[in-house]
């Protein structure tokens, strides 16, 4: 093969591939939440509450925890982290939006505490960046609690 010609694609790697799988993700989702006998507006409403609470109770976890079990809760936080990039976007915000039928989604008043215009490509962008503002106190906490022995 020369360095001209490209190797095909992984399944896993292709974009048809993640939105597929995606899909299938949410409708589970979906599928699960509805069988719970709750109205979509209250569940979509619960879930995208716990969605935008679940990082706060985190950095409780990172400040209570004893340290030999505090650096374990960065898993569940990995998880979805990792899923973001590879669908390219969150898939518990197309189940809120599913669910609840509007357009809000929990980084827009971040995005408009900037002054910034409400734009899919800009929520992608503030997703990002408030992820890594938080991970990166997340390890500032980790390495203080490690280093001072608190």
């Amino acid at each position: 093969m020369t360095s001209v010609e490209k190797r095909p694609a992984k399944e896993y790697k292709k974009k048809s591939y993640k939105k597929k799988l995606r899909s299938k993700i949410v409708s589970k989702m979906i599928n699960s939440i509805r069988d719970t006998g709750l109205s979509d507006d209250m569940t979509g409403f619960l879930l995208r509450t716990v969605h935008f609470h679940i990082p706060g109770y985190f950095l409780l976890l990172f400040l209570l925890l004893p340290m030999k079990y505090a650096p374990y809760a960065l898993i569940p936080l990995l998880m979805p982290f990792i899923a973001f990039f590879y669908f390219q976007g969150c898939f518990l915000t197309i189940v809120e939006y599913k669910l609840c039928k509007n357009d809000l989604n929990i980084i827009d008043p971040y995005i408009v505490a900037f002054n910034d215009e409400v734009t899919d490509d800009n929520r992608y962008k503030y997703t990002l960046g408030v992820s890594f503002v938080y991970f990166f106190i997340v390890f500032l906490i980790l390495y203080l609690r490690y280093q001072y022995d608190l």
